[in-house]
């Protein structure tokens, strides 16, 4: 699977679901954050846009 380096913002992680971004696309993002951070303090946040039109 290929990742869109378009979707690695300066903060953030974005995309239009189902096109950039989607199950597959975000466990495999999880699963490398993970493999990263697991052995550091650091904290990670996770969240999303409630907006319909977003």
């Amino acid at each position: 699977m290929n990742l869109s380096k378009n979707i690695f913002k300066a903060y953030d992680i974005r995309g239009i679901y189902d096109h950039e971004l989607n199950n597959e696309t975000v466990k495999l993002i999880a699963r490398a954050l993970s493999e990263i951070y697991k052995n550091q303090n650091d904290k990670i946040v996770i969240g999303r846009d409630g907006r319909l039109s977003s």
